[in-house]
């Protein structure tokens, strides 16, 4: 990038900020690897705190655990509904490939003003002022004041919907402990902290960012695909990398769409851990379809591919054998609490 437009970007980003708007800052996700991507952690969320908006981070921004309140702790749904209710006149996005549901959902609303800041040439809207950093490069955003204050009743709205969507999610996770959401919050709890964590479909991306627990750190890999017929498995074996863990975190379906991956195990140096959650179906489906043939039930196990692949499979992160070089972990969440689990969460969400 030139010094003049260096110049000239950080003019129309300053412009951009000065407006008398109210902002909600989306934090993507920092998924490649590098210098650039230290840069960032570090800077970012000092940035973040100077602007004083709220923030929705998503688990690969890798920056969750340093936002403090600055942190919508109960995730799209709240700046979902902060959005329908109007109270944000603007979206400041930081990252790059995004993987949250309420990107695609700013298709639906082409008036609201939206600024992506990103080391992607990609913007990943129709609409909205995109630029982009070069990796390594100095952040031009610091030589930006804070934007206009964020307004305190807007403010104090914003967090008390999002203390009540927390203490509902922990009452839920209490009440119904073998539910998904419980099964990923555990599952969070239980990996070494530091570990990378591969995310694969959309499911696994959506109950992670809602349920894991924000406070821990780990090495996040985000990749929604395409309904999980894209080879993730393969992906995460690519991905792995030297450290305190390597952890592939996906649905029955997307394992089964990758059932030769193991193949490529030989050639890996690194210890790997398959996580998958089997819940008999692409259970996703049943909340956007009326017709169960959308969700691909099915009864089956994943005993037989581990031991086709000479594989020990577990049914829990602690009974993982600390030398085997690569493990099938199978959870299977108690279908009755995770339909109890989601039905009251849409009632509490509701009130």
């Amino acid at each position: 990038m030139s010094r003049a437009e260096s110049t000239g970007q950080r003019g129309r980003w300053a412009d951009y900020l000065a407006l008398e708007r109210n902002v909600v800052a989306v934090a993507g996700a920092m998924f490649l690897l590098g210098l650039g991507e230290e840069l960032w952690k570090r800077f970012i969320p000092k940035y973040l705190e100077a602007l004083g908006a709220p923030v929705l981070a998503e688990a690969g921004s890798h920056i969750k655990p340093d936002l403090g309140r600055l942190l919508l702790r109960g995730g799209e749904v709240v700046a979902a509904g902060g959005l329908e209710r109007g109270l944000f006149d603007a979206v400041f996005r930081i990252g790059d490939i995004p993987s949250f549901r309420l990107w695609r959902d700013l298709e639906q609303a082409p008036d609201l003003p939206v600024l992506s800041l990103s080391r992607q040439p990609w913007r990943g809207l129709t609409h909205g002022v995109h630029s982009q950093v070069a990796p390594g490069s100095r952040l031009p955003l610091d030589d930006l004041g804070p934007a206009a204050d964020f307004p305190a009743a807007v403010a104090a709205e914003l967090r008390g919907r999002d203390d009540r969507v927390v203490a509902l999610i922990e009452d839920l996770l209490l009440r119904h402990p073998l539910s998904e959401p419980a099964v990923v919050r555990g599952l969070s709890q239980a990996i070494d902290a530091g570990s990378f964590v591969y995310l694969g479909n959309s499911l696994p991306i959506r109950e992670w960012n809602g349920f894991a627990c924000p406070e821990r750190r780990f090495e996040i890999g985000e990749n929604r695909g395409a309904n999980g017929i894209d080879g993730q498995l393969s992906t995460f074996f690519g991905a792995a990398r030297p450290g305190p863990g390597n952890w592939a975190v996906v649905g029955d379906l997307t394992a089964l769409y990758d059932l030769p991956s193991p193949w490529a195990l030989r050639h890996l140096d690194v210890p790997v851990r398959i996580v998958v959650i089997n819940n008999g179906g692409g259970r996703i489906f049943g909340r956007l379809f009326a017709n169960p043939r959308f969700q691909n039930l099915h009864g089956l196990g994943f005993d037989g591919w581990a031991r086709m692949w000479d594989l020990p499979l577990v049914t829990d992160v602690a009974g993982c054998p600390a030398d085997a070089p690569a493990v099938v972990v199978e959870l299977r969440p108690d279908a009755g609490q995770t339909d109890a689990f989601w039905r009251e969460f849409r009632v509490g969400l509701a009130l």
